[in-house]
């Protein structure tokens, strides 16, 4: 009778040890998968909140670009945002060029239908990035071209961005997009 016992003892002790490891490695994978959970959540927060981030950056890039440096005497946007400046059907704007070479993008715009001093902004938006924009002035008394040229590390990816033209003057505007491949 007592080896019964001592086999029934070592049994239970058994049955213990396996309940307790079994608890143990189910409250392991639980807590694997609460921080697994967690961590995906905390990523998708990141991204939305980068896109957000980058999305805004679009938006003001050309508010940011009219405030840059326009003459004191010139108000490209008569206080206004870009969106809030009218659209004039006389004045247009055509991307006459566009080109990526020795580590440089250039672009130009000929402006049409105008002989009054203004001002381009060219804006350069890729989703998930950072935009890339320049300003330049142009005088009346000079052909109507809008001429940049951008280091290419300036822009953060390579593929297709969007180019928009935007011209200024005497409180209205005049806009031109189109897709550009950069290399």
């Amino acid at each position: 009778m007592k080896i019964n016992n001592h086999n029934k003892a070592k049994t239970n002790k058994s049955k213990i040890i396996l309940s307790i490891l079994s608890t143990v490695l189910v409250l392991g994978a639980v807590s694997l998968l609460a921080l697994h959970f967690h961590n995906v959540n905390q990523l998708d927060a990141t991204r939305q909140a980068q896109k957000t981030k980058d999305e805004a950056q679009t938006d003001s890039a050309k508010n940011d670009a009219l405030k840059g440096s326009t003459p004191a005497d010139t108000d490209v946007s008569g206080g206004k945002t870009s969106e809030e400046v009218p659209s004039t059907p006389a004045v247009s704007v055509v991307i006459s060029n566009f080109n990526q070479a020795n580590g440089l993008v250039s672009a130009s715009a000929t402006i049409q239908g105008s002989a009054q001093n203004g001002t381009c902004v060219f804006l350069f938006t890729s989703d998930g990035t950072k935009p890339v924009t320049r300003q330049v002035d142009v005088a009346s008394n000079t052909t109507q071209i809008c001429q940049i040229s951008i280091p290419e590390v300036e822009f953060n990816k390579l593929g297709v961005w969007k180019l928009d033209v935007t011209y200024y003057a005497n409180n209205q505007k005049s806009e031109v997009t189109q897709n550009v491949t950069i290399n």
